[in-house]
């Protein structure tokens, strides 16, 4: 979650008009922002888990408070199976699975159809293969 560097209020008061105060809001305080505190941010529940050196530096020389981050067990992630659409008729069946595996659809490989001869070096040499060929 990105927030940008201001008050975060504990229960935000949306209004149409920006500026325009309902009543008065209460924001988070030092205290509250405490290693291991569930706090509600925008209406998600959010836990503290670690911070950086110089918070941690702060929360030590003025509350007096020792910051201990808290390991969390990382998840495996999950596996997600995608279903194999039914052939829809067109082109081969194993055409149609290619476009479901592959983003880009693939042409279905195949030897060259088309042999491309070597590429001449020099002008002059064209030109002895050009009088060659010619009979006459």
């Amino acid at each position: 979650m990105l927030l940008r560097k201001s008050l975060l209020p504990k229960n935000p008061q949306f209004t149409y008009c920006p500026g325009l105060e309902t009543k008065k809001e209460e924001f988070y305080q030092p205290d509250d922002l405490i290693l291991g505190n569930h706090i509600i941010i925008f209406k998600r529940k959010a836990l503290i888990f670690d911070c950086d050196e110089f918070t941690k530096k702060w929360y030590k020389e003025v509350k007096g408070i020792d910051m201990v981050p808290i390991r969390m067990k990382k998840n495996p992630p999950n596996k997600v199976f995608h279903q194999i659409p039914p052939y829809n008729g067109y082109g081969t069946e194993e055409d149609s699975l290619r476009n479901v595996n592959e983003l880009i659809p693939l042409q279905k490989e195949t030897g060259p159809s088309v042999i491309i001869p070597p590429r001449l070096t020099n002008v002059t040499g064209m030109f002895k293969v050009l009088k060659q060929n010619n009979l006459t």
